[in-house]
């Protein structure tokens, strides 16, 4: 561990192969560096590590997902209270667990809490540990109306991209709640509607941001028109703007949704 204060140690993780360390052979198969506050547990499943950081005092428990084989993080999750949940919850730690019969392609990262709440008559209530879960630890769906789902992780290289993609992608910031959220690929659709926004799609919960975003997306050319918005919404709603009964909005392409994620 590096020098730092309580919002940002510098941790360097190592990963070895059990049999020969039995062995006394202590290289290492991957190294990854990685600044984050409060830390509360270390995991890691296939390609990847997971560091879960966060506070009783905070509604700030984080899930971070770095790629053993580049060291880079490619997923943050954010498990918050909901609306008036005033429950104490204090992260504990997290572990993958892959359900029997289901294979490693339904391995879920779990988390635990140590909560209780107010009592009137002795302060807080007894603790309890509770241990909850997110499906398919390192990936998350972008999902369409008209194209198939792709995965939170670096984009893949087959040219063009069609199917839509969605990652968090980080920059220096040692926050591990902070990046840059982007969309990739081409999704098909038909509006026609200038009051209002058409769906195209919607986040998945682990990329929803807490402010609408938005930017502009290329889209189909009429009348000159070659631009439409499209706006992430706070509740992970998709939304093209732009579109009229003469000039509709027949497909956009995401690639050029690159905007900062808090």
């Amino acid at each position: 561990m590096a020098s730092g204060d309580a919002s940002g140690y510098t941790y360097t993780y190592r990963l070895y192969d059990l049999d020969a360390a039995v062995r006394s052979d202590w290289t290492p198969l991957h190294t990854a560096t990685y600044t984050q506050p409060y830390p509360l547990g270390i995991a890691t499943s296939g390609d990847h590590l997971y560091l879960g950081t966060g506070r009783a005092t905070d509604d700030d428990a984080v899930l971070t997902t770095l790629d053993w084989r580049t060291g880079k993080p490619v997923l943050t999750t954010r498990i918050r209270r909901l609306p008036g949940d005033d429950t104490y919850r204090e992260p504990e730690g997290i572990a993958p667990w892959t359900p029997r019969g289901v294979g490693a392609a339904g391995t879920r990262m779990c988390i635990g809490f140590a909560e209780s709440h107010d009592d009137a008559q002795k302060g807080r209530s007894d603790r309890a540990l509770t241990v909850r879960y997110l499906p398919g630890p390192a990936e998350a769906e972008l999902t369409s109306r008209s194209s198939s789902p792709g995965r939170t992780s670096p984009w893949p290289p087959a040219s063009p991209r069609t199917s839509p993609l969605a990652r968090l992608r980080h920059g220096s910031s040692p926050s591990p709640a902070t990046g840059l959220l982007q969309l990739s690929g081409k999704i098909a659709c038909s509006f026609s509607d200038a009051a209002g926004g058409g769906v195209i799609g919607s986040l998945p919960a682990a990329l929803t941001p807490e402010f609408n975003l938005h930017a502009g997306c290329p889209r189909n050319t009429r009348d000159g028109f070659a631009v439409c918005r499209l706006e992430a919404n706070d509740d992970g709603t998709l939304y093209a703007y732009g579109a009229t009964p003469a000039n509709t909005i027949d497909w956009v392409q995401l690639d050029n949704f690159s905007v900062a994620w808090v």
